[in-house]
């Protein structure tokens, strides 16, 4: 993978980094007779609510249950469904740095402290997105050590999305909860999206949500809904090099692969400490049902969870890894540009993405 500078306005991006911490959301339970509300994967305590448009506020309850959700003074209803799915649609409210409690009510009570109300931005894409502030035994930004220590932002906040693969549209993922971009957390955001919010937050002055949610060395059609893929010219080429590629990967071979990536991420660390290159090749993640490059095995896992929830735009870094097939990848990245609008119900959100630098030949 390549890690060339690129610009987005007023921004420089790099490249590359890896892993996720566990999270704040758990499916629906019953205790005894009662069935306990729970809430979708971004309303965790020190969220981040977007300004200027309703906030649709989601998750799961008994069938039928009358639920109630407040915040700031405003409260609104609706009634679980036959399902227990349920969804609230805050108004429209100005930005506040001023915290508040969410209060979510139907069996059960559900409180959400120190929330606030700001712009929200979900930064996606490969490793050049998921490349840290500051990883300690990997990659890391520019003069980190100076970044954490001025890393007093405590209305900077990022909610990284573990890294998860699903074969069909799932309805929660596993997160880090929001945190606060403070000494003690910020060298686990993205750089890429740190440094944008930070941009913005000295810009417009209100509090900025990222929501971090790549995964290294992925392609664009994992990204992609099901029915997004389909409707492309390229949807049987995909799926039928898909196939081939579980036909490639024995048993043995799969087996193997933890051991060669952590050989590799060994060389790569001793490579970057010792400013040579790397010996080894990168190993490619093996094709099976639960790989990071089944298509749209991550739109499925770490998109398809998050939605509706509000957002003032989306920020996208990806590309190495098509590549191989780089004819595909105007009517792909179109495509789903599209469907992440449609499916996030908001209307042409702004889309800035990175024009990468030419990679290889």
């Amino acid at each position: 993978m390549s890690a060339k500078k690129q610009i987005l306005p007023t921004l420089i991006l790099a490249a590359m980094a890896f892993g996720a911490v566990a999270g704040c959301v758990a499916p629906g339970k019953s205790a005894g007779p009662r069935t306990e509300v729970t809430l979708a994967p971004l309303f965790c305590d020190h969220a981040v609510l977007q300004r200027d448009k309703p906030v649709p506020v989601w998750g799961r309850a008994g069938a039928g249950d009358a639920i109630t959700v407040s915040f700031r003074g405003q409260t609104v209803r609706t009634e679980a469904g036959a399902d227990g799915r349920w969804t609230a649609s805050l108004p429209p409210m100005s930005a506040s740095v001023q915290p508040a409690d969410l209060v979510v009510q139907g069996q059960s009570t559900v409180t959400l402290h120190d929330v606030v109300v700001g712009e929200v931005w979900l930064c996606s894409g490969q490793s050049n997105m998921e490349f840290m502030v500051d990883d300690h035994n990997f990659y890391r930004a520019r003069n980190p050590e100076m970044e954490v220590a001025a890393a007093n932002y405590p209305l900077i906040r990022q909610l990284k999305v573990e890294h998860t693969v699903a074969s069909a549209p799932a309805e929660t993922v596993k997160t880090s909860g929001w945190k606060a971009a403070t000494p003690e957390n910020v060298g686990g955001f993205t750089a890429v999206g740190y440094f944008f919010a930070r941009d913005i937050y000295h810009a417009i002055g209100v509090p900025i949500g990222i929501i971090d949610s790549p995964w290294g060395g992925t392609p664009v059609e994992s990204w992609m809904s099901d029915e997004a893929r389909k409707s492309t010219t390229l949807a049987a080429t995909i799926d039928e090099r898909w196939k081939k590629s579980l036909s490639e990967w024995d048993p043995e071979r799969v087996a193997r692969y933890p051991a060669d990536m952590e050989a590799w991420r060994k060389a790569e660390q001793n490579a970057r400490a010792t400013h040579t290159k790397n010996p080894l090749p990168w190993p490619q993640p093996p094709a099976t049902n639960d790989s990071p490059y089944l298509p749209g095995g991550l739109y499925n896992a770490m998109i398809a969870p998050l939605q509706p929830g509000a957002l003032r735009g989306i920020l996208w870094y990806q590309g190495e890894s098509n590549t191989g097939h780089s004819g595909e990848y105007a009517e792909l990245f179109r495509t789903m540009i599209g469907s992440w609008r449609s499916t996030f119900r908001q209307g042409d959100v702004p889309f800035y993405f990175v024009q990468l630098a030419n990679f290889g030949d």
